[in-house]
């Protein structure tokens, strides 16, 4: 996909979303999880202020775990829980499911 966007012209100003089929959050994730591999896979949902002074105490910039904890808050509230078409429209073919990536990925999962 890159490559013909980086390749073919017409595409210099040009911004695009790239998603799955379906809008997941993080708790989906873990549960496709838990099905792939026959154990429950929790997801934990981590106040703000934990997450930020657990990114300080990885080395991160303040400004940085700042940024991230801002970024998961919009996660959080869905708000770039969209979809788009454009995997689809710049290679031909639907884009995978969760599912199937998980099964594609499954070693990465210790399954």
């Amino acid at each position: 996909m890159a490559v013909k966007v980086l390749t073919e012209p017409g595409h210099e100003t040009r911004v695009f979303d790239l998603t799955g089929p379906e809008a997941l959050r993080f708790g989906d994730i873990a549960a496709g999880l838990s099905k792939l591999l026959g154990r429950t896979v929790p997801f934990v949902n981590v106040s703000d202020g934990a997450a930020y002074r657990t990114f300080l105490g990885y080395g991160l910039e303040p400004a940085y775990a700042f940024a991230l904890v801002s970024l998961y808050q919009h996660y959080r509230k869905g708000s770039r829980s969209c979809v788009s078409v454009n995997v689809e429209l710049l290679t031909g073919q639907e884009p995978r499911g969760l599912d199937s990536y998980l099964q594609e990925n499954l070693g990465a999962f210790g399954g």
